[in-house]
């Protein structure tokens, strides 16, 4: 930043990486606008090294500034940096939501908190927020080995929520967005909520915090019993399942209702397929087979 001291070191090395003869250089120190602010003169120490500080002026020009190094007349190398000035964060933003796992059709309620770093509430200040919802994979750490997504199913991310407002004078807004109904994912969703509170003079300060979100009331997990080993044909296979649901921070086996245990065959035919650019594409298509069709009793929350 101006007003601060910048420290550095030169290494030179030959061609054949070898450590050089020590020799004379000079640095030459250009500003953002290219001028030369400063010449150091030094010499390479047994290493091949020469270290290197100065001071840069409180009023230098913002921007890309450059270190050259020179043996005679010839440049050997050149090393860009950035001189910023930093303006710390004079408030704190915090989002507080009602609940770390909402289900979808519901409300997702939450709170948007703005506080100076020296302690009075960001009152009156303006406040953004948005909501995106995107995919995240249910995947509990005491059930590893399951699978709980649908692969055939797909989810695009999507914004669907967006609010202004004005902090009251406890520095503190509420918010609440309904979410979609009827969504298919392929597995669990993830609500991401941010909001940018406004400082005086148009600087802003973000903050995130994510919500689980629940489209399915449960989720059934399948996992294949020895999948360490490779499947033979003609030699039976043993597949668990489970059905797993959140409860507060917690995930629990709960009652699926009647299922059906499908077995499918895979069969991929590849062409090659003429471009309307006239150029070819090899394409793939998958077709499945029913091979076979388990009922699985009800009230059961996990068997194989």
């Amino acid at each position: 930043r101006p007003g601060e001291t910048a420290e550095g070191v030169v290494i030179v090395r030959e061609a054949s990486l070898a450590v050089p003869e020590p020799m004379p250089l000079v640095l030459k120190h250009k500003d953002a606008r290219g001028r030369v602010v400063r010449t150091l003169t030094g010499k390479l120490n047994e290493e091949g090294l020469l270290e290197f500080k100065f001071d840069i002026a409180g009023f230098a020009p913002t921007g890309n500034h450059t270190i050259e190094a020179l043996a005679g007349e010839s440049v050997i190398g050149q090393y860009t940096f950035q001189v910023e000035e930093f303006v710390p964060d004079r408030i704190k933003v915090r989002i507080d939501p009602a609940a770390e796992n909402v289900e979808s059709a519901k409300m997702l309620e939450y709170e948007v908190t703005g506080l100076y770093l020296f302690g009075p509430p960001a009152a009156g200040l303006s406040v953004e927020t948005r909501i995106d919802l995107v995919e995240k994979p249910f995947l509990p750490d005491d059930f590893k080995g399951y699978v709980f997504t649908n692969t055939d199913r797909s989810f695009d991310s999507k914004e669907i929520f967006v609010e202004n407002g004005t902090l009251d004078e406890e520095g503190k807004m509420s918010f609440s967005a309904e979410l979609p109904v009827r969504l298919r994912p392929p597995s669990s969703l993830q609500a991401q909520i941010t909001a940018r509170v406004q400082e005086p003079g148009g600087r802003g300060v973000t903050a995130r915090r994510d919500v689980n979100v629940d489209p399915y009331p449960f989720y059934l997990g399948l996992k294949r019993k020895d999948a360490e080993e490779y499947a033979e044909p003609g030699k039976e296979q043993i597949f668990q399942y489970v059905a797993l649901a959140r409860k507060g921070d917690k995930v629990e086996e709960v009652s699926s209702g009647p299922l059906k245990a499908e077995f499918y065959r895979d069969e991929w035919n590849t062409v090659l397929r003429r471009m309307d650019s006239g150029n070819f594409k090899y394409e793939s298509k998958r077709d499945s087979v029913l091979l076979n069709s388990v009922p699985i009793d009800s009230g059961i929350s996990a068997g194989a």
